[in-house]
């Protein structure tokens, strides 16, 4: 018979609840050091002790990776997604973003 797989996610996930949150924000704080130059979009959230997938639930958007891209400066975005990510980040707008373009954002 050819060996079982393994369920990395489970095991990975179980690993992580044992260890508690103190351990996650631990971890969030690390990468941000290691970081050469983070948005500032990247270190207001971190600071805040929230994930990419809190931001992306609390803005009800289906994917992590839209808000990511955000973040990383990948793209631009609205004036209401930079608006609503400033509310959850508790910071104005133009603290986070700078307005290229009418009606489009880009992640400082």
């Amino acid at each position: 018979m050819g060996k079982r797989n393994f369920d990395y996610i489970h095991h990975n996930r179980k690993i992580a609840n044992l260890r508690g949150d103190s351990w996650k924000e631990a971890l969030r704080l690390k990468k941000l050091e290691a970081d050469l130059s983070p948005s500032a979009l990247r270190i207001y959230r971190v600071t805040r002790g929230l994930s990419q997938r809190d931001i992306q639930q609390h803005m009800g958007i289906n994917t992590v990776a839209i808000y990511a891209r955000i973040e990383r400066q990948d793209v631009t975005t609205t004036k209401e997604r930079a608006g609503k990510i400033s509310q959850i980040l508790k910071k104005p707008v133009n603290v986070l973003f700078l307005e290229v373009e009418k009606n489009k954002f880009l992640a400082l």
